[in-house]
């Protein structure tokens, strides 16, 4: 039986500039600077003048390249500036939507009977009225009861239609500025 010949990138010829690309196996393929023809992208996240860059492009982009954010919306957008949100990699590092996740994944791994004990608390990423609640309790609650999002309650939920703090952990533009952001460390060369 024959060995299965190795999928290497499609090539396009370009003079003008080389670079050096290794295929999965490690065999370095050199090939004009912007001729490597790759079959990923992310055109369904990102709104359509955008679907044609790179990942480190988009992560450095505004927000707003994200498809599904309301550009109209004033008060998404004061909201995000004073949240200190102006990039793709900053919706990825959202400290409101990060707290929501990881309060997502705690009721994934919480049992409802309780420790005798427990120092265990989030209280910092709180507003005190909900200091104590467990976290399938806290996935109910309205997204303001995370502290830096206490004063953003109707910009939540009329802007980017988040009411509960489930619904902000998996609120799919950030999850897509995530993969963004990430995928962006695991690019090769920006073209």
């Amino acid at each position: 039986m024959s060995e299965p010949k190795e999928k290497k990138p499609k090539l396009v010829v370009d003079a003008t500039a080389t670079t050096t690309a290794t295929t999965a196996t490690s065999t370095p393929v050199t090939a004009p600077l912007t001729t490597l023809t790759y079959h990923l992208n992310v055109n369904d996240a990102v709104n359509g003048q955008e679907e044609d860059k790179n990942f480190h492009y988009l992560k450095s982009g505004p927000y707003y390249y994200l498809s599904g954010i309301n550009t109209s919306n004033t008060d998404v957008a004061t909201m995000f500036a004073s949240l200190g949100i102006s990039t793709i990699e900053d919706v990825a590092n959202w400290e409101g939507a990060l707290v929501a996740q990881a309060i997502a994944i705690g009721a994934t791994v919480e049992t409802t009977s309780i420790v005798s004990g427990s120092v265990m608390s989030i209280n910092n990423a709180l507003v005190s009225t909900f200091h104590g609640e467990d976290f399938s309790t806290l996935l109910t609650r309205s997204p303001t009861a995370i502290l830096s999002l206490e004063d953003w309650g109707s910009e939540l939920s009329d802007g980017l239609s988040v009411d509960t703090i489930l619904d902000l952990a998996n609120l799919v533009q950030v999850k897509r500025a995530q993969a963004i952001s990430f995928l962006a460390t695991e690019e090769s060369v920006p073209i």
